[in-house]
């Protein structure tokens, strides 16, 4: 093949790519070749079915190079496709795939080639074609019918009717091939039965064979395989046993007789698997048992009667049926050899029938692939594992394109190349996602090929900058978690050297970026020139010793998109600034920072803003400075949540979080957050929940409620919190999981306990007191103290989430900040 054709075949195939391996449609990376050594027979087999056993026990296999079985073929010795049919696959264990061979003798050869195209060959019904099988029943399926691997519809169908969950997979571990098929117990009579094969001209001269097990004992003749409807009508044929307890079995034809053949298997059928064949000639039968032959004897000849064929049973199922399992069941229109059965035995039970060869490489194969972007470049690395058969070197080409588009032309980047290279790609965009397709191509006479195919993105062009700032996380969980924002706090000499007036208004020129110089994104929370600054930033990793980088003085070439920092939260509150809000009963807007999911919250008209919190600014929900004075009842914020796609329907599975910090204690029950139609839940619809708290001499208790009024989970005292919150800010976590509710203070569970799934509802999503304030009433036992930074999380947050989510705010050595330092002059990007 030329390899300007080879190279347009690699472009067509990029789609096809599975793990390391895409190849043009004829082509396959690896094969392993196998040897029927195992076969004994005198004369050579025509068309014969033997069994391939796939595993990690040969030698270089592996099951990921393989798409599902599909991209595989079969060859005999000369080249020559010949069909195959899996059986089983598992990918955990052995698989089974049956391949005719054109002809089976002690040294036939055939070869299976994969990793590459998903061609599989011709259909898998052709594997029993050319050696006269008409029906062939591996036995696989979990219930319900049977199919016939031949391809001649004689679909086996559980009898009596709708007895489906009467014949089902043997659950025994010792089936011959794969699976095997339960037929009738004790309690359920039952068994397979095939409609009449007149059609296919049968005849009288035919071979029945199948693996058997006999698990219970029947006293009065089971039927192995039959063709009668009782056992003396004069037509048809069948093979019972004497009784299921013995190894006697008996032999019928057209006649009632059974004399002449009958006899013993060898071994006894019971508990075990024994392979049975029953050949008939026209005149004669012979019987055989894991390949021997037992018994032969005249028997009237077995004619064509119309009547099903029962595997299990007699054709209406008049007669004692065997209790026990079967597999691997076949007929053929054949009077089959005793070269034949013994090889249909032995392919199944001897190990070492077909022998399995070492893997080869039969084209070069690509080892480890990396690319490293950069701004407007990039660098892509690779090696040559394999040189592929008969070859000495390889040549690489590459395509590359936007990830959004088509590749380019393939252009040759190394020649002769027999272990690794690397190659620039210059010209690119700045952040920017690109696909690429490698291809190497070997001097192997009739060279073959393979490819592999990737995405990159280039980094961003941060701009200029004079000044950065290092931070390293010192989060001690035991596993790193991703998107958990951590806090910077940036004032006067803090970072040590950080001066507010090397910074743009508002910090607009400060810019983030990981270890790997990518862009991050980040929210600026409060900038205060003349105190502290708090800056939300999205790292990839909460890990211990994770660093990322601020930068600033300078001109930033890229943006932010600060709603990027709260991707997977529903809604995020930092009570911070108000906008204007035309909502009435309201005096304000404070922004979602997640903006885009539609669901502000509502401060009341009676609550107090812009009160110190916890980060910058909270707000308060008395309206004045004394306890139990002015509207205390009155103040809040709301959320609405209406419709059936309300951004906040999370069903009972969803976290909300939020720090509070009490004036004194006022009422019995204050509400922390609230989202029942009322306080009794009476309303219709009830359901979603409440969070109450309450104290006895200072010692503080938490209630949350599902939509049940009396069920509850509750801290009962202060022993169970670990901070009173009486001038004390405190981080508090609810996580409902649809049936139990977890309280959390400052990143620790405290309680946890059963509770009734808090189902969505209309209501509004209150923090601080009722759903009252909603419609400018009068709220009642609202909170008397600050609220700051709420967050509403769908699906039920972590025990490790929580504890990183509370050590980013307030860990006083969860972030590290080293000296401010010189950034390098012009453009900076650090290439790793």
């Amino acid at each position: 093949m030329e390899r300007g054709v080879l190279m347009k075949k690699f472009l067509l195939s990029a789609l096809m790519a599975v793990g390391l391996c895409a190849y043009a449609s004829d082509d396959f990376a690896k094969a392993v070749t196998f040897t029927t050594s195992g076969y004994q027979g005198s004369a050579a087999l025509a068309n014969f079915p033997v069994l391939v056993k796939l595993s990690t026990s040969i030698e270089g296999f592996d099951y990921a190079d393989f798409g599902g079985g599909s991209n595989m073929l079969f060859k005999d010795s000369a080249g020559n496709e010949i069909p195959h049919e899996i059986d089983t696959w598992d990918t955990s264990g052995t698989s089974l795939v049956w391949v005719k061979v054109p002809s089976l003798t002690a040294e036939t050869t055939f070869t299976m080639f994969y990793c590459g195209s998903t061609a599989s060959g011709s259909a898998p019904s052709s594997t029993w074609t050319g050696a006269n099988y008409v029906g062939v029943w591996h036995m696989d399926e979990e219930n319900g019918t049977v199919a016939d691997a031949s391809g001649h519809g004689l679909v086996a169908t559980p009898t009596p009717a709708g007895g489906a969950s009467a014949s089902i997979r043997y659950s025994g571990a010792d089936a011959p091939v794969g699976h095997a098929r339960q037929t009738g117990t004790s309690s359920t009579k039952c068994y397979l039965s095939v409609p009449s094969y007149d059609s296919l001209n049968v005849g009288d001269t035919f071979t029945m064979s199948g693996w058997v097990r006999l698990t219970e004992n029947v006293a009065n003749n089971p039927r192995l395989f039959s063709r009668k409807d009782t056992y003396n009508s004069n037509n048809g044929w069948e093979i019972e046993m004497a009784t299921a307890s013995s190894a006697n079995f008996n032999v019928r034809g057209a006649s009632r007789d059974k004399d002449t053949c009958k006899g013993s298997f060898n071994p006894n059928l019971q508990n075990r698997w024994t392979h049975v064949a029953f050949v008939y000639d026209g005149s004669t039968c012979s019987v055989y048992s894991n390949g021997y032959l037992l018994v032969s004897g005249t028997v009237t000849s077995a004619t064509d009667n119309g009547l099903p064929l029962s595997i299990g049973c007699d054709s209406d199922g008049s007669e004692a049926n065997v209790r026990g399992a079967f597999d691997e069941c076949r007929l053929m229109d054949a009077v089959a050899s005793a070269d034949w059965i013994a090889a249909e035995y032995a392919a199944v039970a001897k190990g070492d029938f077909v022998a399995a060869g070492a893997v080869v490489d039969v084209a070069p194969a690509l080892g480890e692939v990396s690319v490293r972007p950069a701004i407007t470049g990039a660098t892509i690395f690779g090696a040559i594992a394999s040189l592929g058969s008969d070859a000495t070197a390889c040549d690489v080409y590459l395509a590359v394109g936007p990830a959004s588009g088509g590749l380019g032309a393939a252009k040759k980047i190394a020649s002769g190349i027999t272990a690794s290279f690397s190659h620039e790609i210059p010209g690119l965009a700045a952040e920017t996602a690109y696909a690429y397709l490698l291809s190497v191509s070997n001097n192997a006479a009739g060279a073959r090929g393979s490819s592999v195919g990737g995405t990159f993105t280039t980094k961003p062009d941060i701009g200029t900058f004079s000044r950065k700032v290092a931070f390293t996380i010192g989060y001690e969980g035991a596993d790193p978690l991703s998107g958990v924002p951590v806090l910077v706090k940036l004032s006067a000499d803090s970072p040590a050297g950080f001066r507010y007036s090397e910074c743009a208004a508002g910090g607009s020129d400060i810019r983030f970026l990981d270890a790997d110089s990518n862009a991050i994104p980040f929210e600026i929370d409060t900038w205060d020139t003349s105190g502290e600054s708090l800056i939300w930033v999205k790292v990839p990793s909460v890990a211990q010793g994770a660093t990322f980088t601020m930068f600033y003085r300078g001109t930033p070439a890229v943006g932010n998109n600060p709603q990027d920092v709260w991707t997977g939260y529903t809604g995020v509150w930092h009570l911070n600034d108000l906008a204007a809000d035309n909502t009435e009963f309201s005096q304000g807007l404070y922004s979602n920072s997640t903006a885009t999911n539609g669901i502000d919250g509502h401060l009341s008209s009676k609550s107090v803003a812009g009160e110190a919190g916890m980060f910058g600014k909270s707000f308060r929900v008395n309206d004045s400075t004394g306890p139990s004075a002015g509207n205390y009842d009155e103040g809040g914020v709301w959320v609405d949540d209406s419709g059936e796609n309300s951004p906040l329907d999370a069903g009972g599975v969803f976290t909300i979080s939020g720090w509070f910090k009490h004036a004194n204690w006022n009422y019995n029950w204050d509400k922390l957050f609230f989202k029942r139609m009322n306080e009794s839940n009476d309303s219709d619809p009830t359901g979603s929940f409440v969070s109450l708290i309450g104290s006895q001499v200072k010692e503080t208790k938490v209630s949350v409620r599902g939509a049940s009024t009396a069920n509850r989970v509750r801290l009962e005292n202060a022993s169970e919190m670990r901070e009173d919150m009486v001038d004390n800010w405190v981080y508090l976590t609810i996580v409902f999981n649809g049936g139990n509710c977890s309280i959390y203070e400052n990143g620790v569970l405290c309680k946890s306990g059963s509770l009734t799934a808090a189902a969505d509802n209309d209501a509004p999503l209150v923090f601080g007191n009722n759903v009252a304030i909603a419609s400018g009433s009068a709220g009642q036992q609202a909170w008397n103290g600050w609220i700051d930074e709420v967050r509403f999380l769908k699906g039920a947050a972590s025990a490790a989430w929580i504890a990183a989510e509370y050590a980013a705010m307030a860990g006083e050595e969860f972030l590290a900040a080293g000296p401010v330092e010189k950034a390098q002059s012009g453009l900076f990007i650090v290439v790793r």
